[in-house]
């Protein structure tokens, strides 16, 4: 468990580092919202195409 002094430490290690400390925020926010944009972009690329195969071949066997 975390105690008081840790907390202390992190918070005096953070606002001592503020560059490092944004830089790290700003690239996890920003590979988090890439991340979301991709699987988005992928899963509508998925229904897009078979939307468009949905109509050929509809009495065919294989």
């Amino acid at each position: 468990m975390f105690d008081r002094d840790r907390w202390d430490e992190i918070w005096m290690t953070i606002s001592r580092n503020k560059l490092r400390s944004f830089l790290t925020m700003f690239g996890v926010s920003w590979g988090i919202f890439m991340l979301i944009v991709m699987l988005g972009m992928g899963n509508g690329l998925r229904s897009g195409v078979l939307g468009s195969f949905e109509g050929w071949a509809t009495n065919s066997c294989f």
